[in-house]
């Protein structure tokens, strides 16, 4: 059987005295992407989960979101997980709210909370090729590289443009990213993130990373 991931795929071998799909798909499991014994939050299962993304699009922004929740609870639905998409932040990889579009975040996630809705953020990897943390991660290497031996950040295409893609297989980036998304939690009270993009696809073609791995690997 093969097990595809977003683009890409990996084929296992059938174990002997596996019968049916059942047993295919438990061993596929248990070898290539075991359960980490870890459960979500509840309330991702008990409750709602909302997404600015539907009422929005790109205009991510302090008053509709907060009109947006105050309409969820006015028309009678329970609140649960409300997801602030893409555009919230200064830039891909400038995790900061833009300060034009959001006056007081703390003041918003403080009202959200008091509705009673935990609040998530829109991550991804991608990094603006034309920003300054772009040139701060460039100059730590903790941005993918072309294969070409010159130390060049390789740009991707993604439905958002053009951007470098951070390299989670280099330990400082992975501790830099962990830093941003801590001081969010941190500073405003977000209570979770929702990781987009980054998908197998993306790192399926010649790259140079800090460890080797597969485009499957990439996205783990």
């Amino acid at each position: 059987i093969k097990v595809a991931s977003y683009g890409s795929a990996i084929e296992v071998t059938k174990p002997r005295g596996s019968s049916n799909l059942k047993n295919a798909v438990t061993y596929a499991s248990s070898e290539y992407f075991p359960e980490s014994g870890k459960i979500p939050d509840t309330l991702l299962f008990t409750k709602p989960q909302y997404n600015t993304w539907i009422e929005l699009t790109y205009n991510q922004n302090q008053k509709d979101i907060i009109e947006y929740a105050e309409n969820i609870i006015k028309n009678g639905f329970p609140p649960g997980v409300l997801m602030i998409d893409d555009n919230w932040q200064e830039d891909y990889g400038k995790w900061q709210f833009h300060e034009g579009r959001f006056q007081d975040p703390k003041a918003m996630i403080e009202s959200l909370h008091e509705m009673g809705f935990k609040v998530m953020l829109w991550v991804c990897p991608f990094v603006s090729p034309d920003s300054d943390i772009y040139r701060e991660l460039e100059t730590k290497n903790y941005l993918i590289q072309e294969v070409t031996g010159e130390n060049n950040p390789l740009i991707v295409r993604w439905w958002n443009g053009a951007s470098a893609v951070l390299d989670f297989t280099n330990p400082g980036a992975v501790t830099w990213y962990k830093e941003q998304l801590g001081s969010l939690s941190d500073t405003y009270g977000i209570d979770g993130f929702k990781f987009d993009a980054g998908d197998s696809y993306f790192y399926d073609q010649p790259l140079k990373s800090y460890k080797e791995l597969s485009p499957n690997e990439h996205t783990l």
